[in-house]
């Protein structure tokens, strides 16, 4: 069974914190910001990149056939949504934010990015491979969320606004996913 092999969860906890880190890295380095829905895309693709990665990572080490569907259809998704937040950030124009706004703007989104990392990195390392991506994953969801509802606080494009509430609805039904996968897990132990 995939939960007990200690060496996977090593293998899996390592690739994990090369993905995180290269996440932070490219969604904490935030300068010259003017246009809130340029920025927004600019950190929502590392995001949305790292959460394609988190995915890959578990494929390889498990073998739950829903959290296996979980993870391809994440993957599909994330990936079409970076398609759609590299076509809007090519194409967007005149939306200038004042100063104050972006300053909002930033502050709210560095801190719940930090708050998201910290959370993730902080998740129990011992046990089961597929607990652990789990509980990553819903801290990841969840800051997805909050960076949304921020965004959404600005003036931005119509498609980003659409974007976001999709986003939103649609981390929200994979967090309960999630949640249900993992009872699941733990019923079976």
């Amino acid at each position: 069974m995939d939960c007990c092999i200690m060496s996977n969860l090593e293998r899996y906890l390592r690739r994990f914190d090369e993905i995180i880190s290269q996440m932070a890295n490219k969604m904490l380095c935030r300068t010259n910001i003017s246009d809130v829905s340029i920025d927004f895309c600019e950190c929502l693709i590392p995001c949305n990149q790292g959460i394609i990665n988190m995915c890959q990572n578990i494929l390889q080490f498990t073998s739950n056939e829903d959290l296996r569907e979980f993870c391809n259809n994440t993957i599909q998704n994330k990936t079409d949504q970076n398609n759609e937040l590299n076509e809007i950030k090519n194409s967007t124009y005149g939306f200038i934010n004042t100063v104050s706004d972006v300053n909002v703007y930033v502050s709210q989104y560095l801190s719940i990015c930090r708050n998201m990392i910290c959370k993730m990195r902080n998740c129990s390392r011992r046990g089961c491979v597929n607990l652990c991506f789990i509980c990553q994953m819903i801290c990841c969801l969840q800051g997805v969320i909050c960076m949304c509802e921020n965004c959404l606080q600005c003036c931005i494009d119509s498609r980003l606004r659409t974007l976001c509430e999709h986003t939103i609805n649609e981390s929200n039904e994979e967090i309960q996913n999630l949640r249900r996968i993992r009872c699941m897990i733990c019923n079976n132990n």
